[in-house]
């Protein structure tokens, strides 16, 4: 959920998008429009890049086999850092995906 807290107005972000998973937050821009979050679940760790003002979330594609573990949104929007993991592999490696 975001809150605009001059005119109180409220922006679902996410909304549980799959059967036992949960959404974590991990970066905001500087100007509070793109949120980057990460969903974890019983077998998928995906990241999204959401519009806070729209509430539009966009998956950051993955290749096969690779799960989100972490990332981060660079202070304009424009870049997702990603830390990811190929499933069955216990080393990450750093990823960028261009956020809308």
């Amino acid at each position: 959920m975001a809150r605009d807290l001059v005119t109180g107005t409220e922006t679902v972000v996410s909304s549980q998008p799959y059967p036992d998973s949960s959404a974590l937050a991990r970066s905001l821009s500087n100007d509070g429009q793109w949120l980057f979050y990460l969903v974890f679940g019983l077998n998928r760790r995906e990241a999204f890049v959401a519009n806070t003002a729209t509430g539009q979330s966009i998956a950051l594609p993955l290749p096969d086999g690779e799960r989100a573990i972490d990332g981060a949104l660079s202070g304009n929007g424009n870049l997702a850092f990603l830390m990811t993991r190929r499933a069955g592999s216990s080393a990450s490696m750093p990823g960028a995906a261009r956020a809308p």
